[in-house]
């Protein structure tokens, strides 16, 4: 295909063990067809094995998120030929704030309930299963809450159905009409369309993302875009991103994934159930909160406009 196109430029997005995958197959035809190489990337740890850094002095730019992140790339002693950092966007036309209760209306939600939502996909970065033990501490004494997750039931992480009425039962709570689910499988080619996904955005008070290591966190950006307040990991770029404005949950031990060998950070349920407490208590929090998330999303720097000049500068500039 490189023979065919004979490229000026060769964007690989993707994480860097496999952008390294990609430059590894396609290395040694950069002299014959003298295309540049930039990987766009996420870093979603606070430490990585030298070995999985070691393509990026190689190519002609690296790009990933935030500026910590490329701080981080840093800390690894790599001497890139080129960082750059480039955000990703929100469409703030599609993911917008509307009355909630119209959205619960459209979707047959209750009116009259707390609800706390994760919308990442069910697989073992996201770390599901500290999303329900948090949420099941916060119920306690507090019959009017709900958790939504818009997430295959199974997928590629936990059984969150069974797990959820585990999880309750340790407090002696009915999982009954306490678990919100779009359906039991979302298919991630035909996913669900985006003005679905602004009402269920619209029609849960608080967004809860529990991942132990984030590039970016779609999810909570999307939704904080509708006004919603967030709740993340004080680690990666959850921190980056939302501290000072999001409510940062306390991480309780750091491990190392068994077949990266990066550093991940689980998050503290208790703490995290008590900032969705503060949130669920306190009017005046959560409006704080929700402006302040709300404000983030609509920074020039995060409309997609605004990221494709930056990618055009940057593709002008190794061209030049």
């Amino acid at each position: 295909m490189i023979d065919k196109i004979k490229p000026d430029i060769f964007i690989c997005l993707n994480d860097v063990w496999i952008v390294n995958q990609v430059w590894e197959r396609i290395q040694f035809l950069k002299d014959q067809y003298k295309f540049k190489f930039i990987a766009y990337f996420p870093i979603d740890s606070e430490a990585y094995y030298p070995e999985m850094l070691r393509n990026i002095p190689h190519w002609d730019l690296a790009i990933t998120f935030t500026v910590n992140c490329a701080h981080r790339i840093l800390k690894h002693n790599i001497q890139p030929s080129r960082l750059g950092v480039l955000p990703h966007g929100v469409d703030t036309s599609k993911f917008t704030p509307m009355p909630r209760d119209e959205a619960r209306d459209a979707l047959g939600i209750p009116k009259d309930k707390f609800i706390v939502f994760n919308g990442n996909r069910n697989q073992p970065r996201k770390r599901i299963d500290l999303t329900i033990q948090a949420f099941a501490k916060f119920a306690i004494g507090k019959p009017d809450t709900m958790l939504y997750l818009h997430m295959g039931v199974k997928d590629l992480g936990w059984d969150i159905t069974a797990l959820f009425k585990r999880e309750m039962s340790k407090y002696d709570l009915d999982d009954k009409q306490r678990l919100i689910l779009t359906s039991n499988e979302i298919n991630y080619i035909a996913a669900p369309p985006d003005d679905l996904l602004n009402k269920i955005y619209n029609s849960c008070d608080v967004g809860l993302n529990t991942a132990d290591g984030e590039g970016w966190g779609l999810v909570s950006f999307e939704h904080a875009s509708c006004r919603k307040p967030q709740v993340v990991p004080n680690h990666t770029a959850c921190k980056d991103i939302w501290e000072g404005a999001g409510l940062l949950i306390d991480i309780s031990t750091w491990v190392t994934d068994k077949d990266l060998g990066v550093e991940r950070g689980l998050v503290d349920v208790d703490d995290a159930a008590a900032l969705l407490t503060s949130l669920y208590n306190d009017k005046e929090t959560y409006d704080t909160v929700a402006d302040a998330c709300f404000d983030v999303t609509q920074r020039n720097e995060y409309r997609w406009e605004s990221v494709s000049m930056g990618f055009t500068k940057a593709i002008s500039d190794l061209l030049a």
